[in-house]
């Protein structure tokens, strides 16, 4: 998540200023697709602005980051693929870990994605920080990072298959 945290920072600070203000906050949350209202955005600003500059400085920006993408709904749909491997009981922030191929079942199964395993190793050694235990598992944090990247996102345009539920072809509006 760190290198991802940076990445986004440092595309977000226009101005290199090594701090991010209200509006490169607002255009990097539009670039994230992010849709939310001026003033919850204000909010959110405000309570991650913890020094009260008016800028995000990048310990502040990567907590919202984190905290954005923290996804408890998501938690049981990981530990559904994540059956094989348990973390170490010293590993912080997670119970459970998922393998490569668990990872590859979830891709197979939920995204119908036929990721090799040396593609999915390479992916999770790009999104992985560098002192994860093992780059053959995954955390969930990994994996949320994973699922909301640039790789993975709904909206890239270069995406060549579109899946969509039958009945949402037979929805009608009326005036």
């Amino acid at each position: 998540m760190a290198k991802m945290a940076k990445e986004l920072f440092m595309k977000g600070d226009t101005d290199a200023s090594q701090c991010l203000d209200y509006k490169e906050v607002k255009e990097l949350i539009g670039r994230l697709h992010v849709m939310c209202s001026e003033e919850y955005l204000d909010k959110i600003f405000k309570k991650y602005d913890t020094n009260n500059n008016g800028k995000m400085e990048f310990s502040e920006f990567e907590q919202y980051l984190a905290d954005l993408l923290n996804k408890e709904e998501l938690k049981p749909l990981f530990k559904s693929y994540a059956k094989a491997t348990m973390a170490l009981p010293d590993f912080k922030g997670d119970d459970q870990l998922m393998t490569l191929n668990e990872l590859r079942n979830f891709f197979l199964t939920e995204q119908n994605e036929d990721y090799s395993i040396a593609q999915l190793q390479e992916m999770v050694q790009y999104y992985t920080d560098k002192s994860q235990i093992n780059s053959n598992q995954i955390s969930f944090y990994t994996f949320l990072t994973m699922l909301f990247s640039e790789f993975n996102s709904i909206l890239d345009p270069n995406k060549k298959k579109v899946y969509q539920a039958l009945f949402l072809s037979f929805f009608l509006i009326f005036p």
